[in-house]
């Protein structure tokens, strides 16, 4: 049985974009090889509450939950080069484009 992948299918906009290349592999493995109890959700949107009240958004590339194993969020990067600085504590990467 295969996992609950949503959206389902991954629309053909996100499958013909550039910017999202990375993220179908992903999704297309993910729906190759995880088990069926398991359900993926690509690009879950966030909200998260700042010092001093404000409010902050943003996006996981993918959630996986699983009822007993609990949940993974995955931030999906595919670029030519990634690289992590510990001070300043930053993601960089570069695409195909440079």
């Amino acid at each position: 049985m295969p996992p609950t992948l949503h959206p389902a299918p991954l629309p053909d906009a996100i499958r013909r974009d550039p910017r999202f290349s990375a993220e179908v592999r992903v999704y297309d493995a993910l729906a190759a090889s995880l088990p069926g109890e398991y359900a993926g959700y690509h690009g879950v949107a966030w909200l998260a509450r700042q010092p001093g009240g404000h409010a902050r958004d943003g996006e996981a590339d993918f959630v996986i939950a699983h009822p007993e194993r609990g949940v993974l969020v995955l931030e999906v990067k595919g670029g030519t080069e990634i690289r992590y600085e510990a001070d300043p504590g930053k993601w960089y990467s570069r695409d195909a484009a440079g």
